[in-house]
């Protein structure tokens, strides 16, 4: 598996790459602090499986870069990792072939969560950004790459009502679900955000957007 990770802070940079390799150990990571650098990069190796890009890299606007990258590299997936999360850039990007728009100012954990759905096939997008196009209803903000990789509508509810302060109790009368079912929503929810109790995954949920 080829990364490229394209920004030009290298604290970040080190600290994503060590991230990465303790998921994905037979990975090789490439580092890019310019725009001139991603394309050292991609000639040196075309075979990239996912290209993380900033959008403010030094030499050149981000999304100028995007562009020219899907002309010469159409193959290669591209997800931006950006600093900026206001909509009206997301909704710029998207207007791309994207496979994701990762806030990099959000905990490690959902990055590197978002980064394996993308790689996992899937693709990854703010809540904040589907809710502004209007089906934040029909898709969840983790993305739909299987339920290893993300949750179904109805942990995402559960997940909602959790970082609103319910007790299971509560959540089991809003929901019309039984103790134990509720308990097993709890238990996948805490496996495929990563965390260890309700507390982390409330957190997780306010850094998503959904509460």
């Amino acid at each position: 598996m080829n990364i490229i990770i394209a920004d030009d802070h290298g604290l970040f940079r080190t600290g994503l790459m060590a991230a990465l390799e303790d998921v994905y150990p037979q990975a090789r990571l490439y580092e890019a602090a310019s725009g001139q650098q991603v394309w050292q990069q991609l000639e040196h190796e075309p075979e990239i499986d996912l290209l993380l890009l900033d959008l403010q890299l030094p030499d050149v606007a981000g999304l100028d870069l995007l562009g020219q990258l899907q002309q010469r590299y159409p193959l290669v997936p591209v997800a931006i990792l950006s600093g900026d999360d206001r909509p009206e850039t997301m909704r710029r990007a998207l207007a791309h072939e994207i496979q994701g728009y990762i806030c990099k100012a959000g905990p490690t954990v959902v990055v590197i969560r978002a980064i394996q759905l993308i790689l996992a096939g899937g693709s990854y997008f703010p809540h904040s950004l589907l809710a502004a196009r209007g089906d934040a209803d029909s898709t969840i903000p983790i993305g739909t790459a299987g339920p290893a990789a993300s949750l179904s509508r109805r942990q995402v509810e559960v997940l909602r009502l959790l970082a609103e302060g319910l007790r299971n109790k509560e959540i089991c009368s809003r929901l019309s679900l039984s103790m134990g079912t509720i308990k097993t929503h709890c238990n996948s929810i805490y496996r495929d955000l990563n965390v260890r109790n309700r507390t982390e995954a409330a957190r997780v949920a306010q850094d998503m957007s959904l509460v």
